[in-house]
């Protein structure tokens, strides 16, 4: 018989890889000249529909926000929306299902919709 190997990431569907620890927090990357392997350090990040979410410390006077990949400037936005406000609701109305379940997601988002960043909030100030 072949002799016993140690489980693979193949092996076990959703274990980390390797060297990672469980829950994430490193991606790994090719090294220069392509033979070896680097891990490199991520921040918390989050997947909604068919995008990604970075949080971000500090971003619009907020203590963390949850920032759409799709998003080139976070220190801007083009409108401010209360979560479960007027609207917000009319955002939702207005939007996709895939759009709706970003601007829905648990947390202060700054995402693109139509076109424009919208910060949306869970208080309308900062605490």
């Amino acid at each position: 018989p072949p002799p016993a190997t140690a489980a693979g990431p193949a092996d076990a569907p959703g274990a980390p890889m390797p060297g990672l620890a469980a829950g994430g927090g490193g991606l790994l990357k090719q090294k220069e000249g392509g033979r070896d392997v680097e891990e490199l350090k991520v921040g918390p990040v989050r997947q909604v529909g068919n995008r990604a979410f970075y949080n971000r410390a500090r971003v619009q006077a907020r203590a963390a926000v949850w920032v759409d990949a799709e998003v080139k400037d976070a220190s801007k936005a083009d409108e401010v929306v209360v979560r479960w406000s007027p609207r917000f609701f009319e955002l939702l109305a207005a939007t996709t299902a895939d759009e709706n379940a970003r601007l829905a997601q648990e947390g202060d988002v700054l995402l693109q919709v139509a076109g424009r960043q919208v910060l949306v909030v869970e208080t309308a100030s900062v605490k």
